[in-house]
C-alpha cells in the first residue's frame, strides 16, 4: 500500500522562459507522486489563466484537486532563472488560516509537509500536534524566509517539527549566523531538548544532514539548491513515512528512479 502524504502549502507558478510549472508545495507534491505516494495537497489557487494551467498540471499528475480552493484573484508567481535565483515574486492567492481544513484527516497521513508563506498558519499547525496527535511526523521547509524576515522565535518554532529542510541561505537567515557550521552547531546543541530529529541543508555542494546520530554529507555536482528543494523535501518525507535511515532518504531524494 502506498504511503500517504499531506502537504499544506502554497501553489506558486514558476515561470522559466515561456513555460510555467507548479512550484512551492505543488512541486513537492509532484515529486512525491514520482515516489509512488498518495498525495493530499491542501492549498488555494487563483482563478486566473495561470491558476487554470497549474491546476490542470496538478490534476495530470493524479493529485486530486478536491482540497485545493479556487479563489477569485491572481495566482502566486515568480520568475525563476536557470541558476535557481528568482525575481518578480507576486504573492497572489496563497494558503492562509481562512482556508477550512480537516486537521485530524491531514494529521492522519504517514507524513505531513508544511510549505507556507503565511506565518500565523504555519505556527498554528506546528503547535497543534501537542494538543491533538503526538504521533504526527511533520516536516517544515524554510521557503518563507526567501520572502520574509525571520522572527525572534523562528528557530524554536521550526524545531517543534521532526525535520527541517532548507537551503544554506535560508538557514543562515533563520539563525543569523555567518556559516553553515555555526548554524548546525547551534541546532545540534538544542536538538536533545526539542522534537527535531534532523535538519537538512541544501548547499551548492550537495546535501548536508544533521541528525541526532551525527552528520551526513552527500556531494552533488553542480547542485542548484533552489531547484533541488522539491525533490529533497519529497525524499526526506518518504524517509519519514517509511521510518528509513537518513542516508536512504537522501538517496531517494537524489535518485528518485531507485524507488522500488
Amino acid at each position: 500500500m502506498p504511503k500517504r502524504y499531506a502537504i499544506i502549502g502554497d501553489i506558486v507558478g514558476e515561470r522559466m522562459g515561456d513555460d510555467i510549472a507548479p512550484g512551492a508545495g505543488a512541486a513537492i507534491g509532484l515529486a512525491l507522486r514520482d515516489l509512488g505516494g498518495e498525495i493530499t495537497l491542501r492549498s488555494r489557487i487563483g482563478n486566473d489563466e495561470p491558476g487554470t494551467v497549474l491546476l490542470q498540471q496538478i490534476k495530470a499528475a493524479r493529485i486530486h484537486p478536491k482540497n485545493i480552493d479556487v479563489i477569485d484573484g491572481i495566482t502566486g508567481s515568480l520568475v525563476r532563472h536557470e541558476d535557481g535565483s528568482f525575481e518578480e515574486f507576486t504573492p497572489g492567492v496563497l494558503m492562509t488560516k481562512d482556508g477550512v481544513m480537516d486537521i485530524y484527516a491531514l494529521f492522519g497521513h504517514d507524513a505531513l509537509v508544511l510549505d507556507l508563506l503565511d506565518q500565523p498558519l504555519r505556527m498554528f499547525l506546528i503547535d497543534l500536534p501537542a494538543h491533538t496527535d503526538g504521533t504526527v511526523r511533520m516536516l517544515t521547509t524554510l521557503r518563507h524566509l526567501d520572502h520574509l524576515e525571520a522572527r525572534s522565535d523562528e528557530l524554536e518554532i521550526a524545531m517543534r517539527c521532526d525535520t527541517i529542510v532548507g537551503t544554506e541561505e535560508q538557514y543562515l537567515k533563520l539563525i543569523g549566523k555567518e556559516s553553515a557550521s555555526d548554524v548546525f552547531g547551534e541546532i545540534y546543541d538544542q536538538m536533545p531538548f526539542t522534537q527535531l530529529r534532523a535538519a537538512i541543508m541544501i548547499t551548492d555542494g550537495g546535501i548536508d544532514c544533521l541528525s541526532r546520530d551525527g552528520r551526513l554529507l552527500r556531494p552533488v555536482q553542480d547542485a542548484v539548491p533552489e531547484l533541488l528543494m522539491p525533490q529533497v523535501v519529497a525524499g526526506i518525507a518518504w524517509g519519514m513515512a517509511h521510518h528509513a535511515e537518513w542516508d536512504a532518504a537522501i538517496t531517494m531524494a537524489l535518485e528518485p528512479e531507485s524507488v522500488a
